[in-house]
């Protein structure tokens, strides 16, 4: 089975916000156009709501933290009394 999207031939079709549908040229056009003209990933293009994102981004973040404290190891050495 395929699925086509109805409308996806109209030259104004946007696949996701802000990125329309390609009508011609040659397969380094439409690479040299996916990669140029592609927006950032959103939570929109996958339909899904924006604070998506929010707790997506939170998760990163938190992970980076602890992934750094883990790798600063323990503390330095003390001096030693003379």
């Amino acid at each position: 089975d395929v699925i086509i999207v109805q409308g996806i031939q109209q030259p104004e079709f946007e696949l996701f916000p802000g990125f329309k549908t390609k009508h011609d040229g040659t397969w380094e056009d439409y690479l040299a156009y996916i990669e140029n003209e592609l927006p950032p990933e959103t939570p929109n293009a996958y339909g899904m709501h924006p604070n998506a994102e929010i707790n997506f981004l939170m998760t990163e973040q938190k992970e980076l933290f602890e992934e750094l404290l883990n790798i600063g190891g323990g503390g330095g050495g003390g001096g030693g009394g003379g």
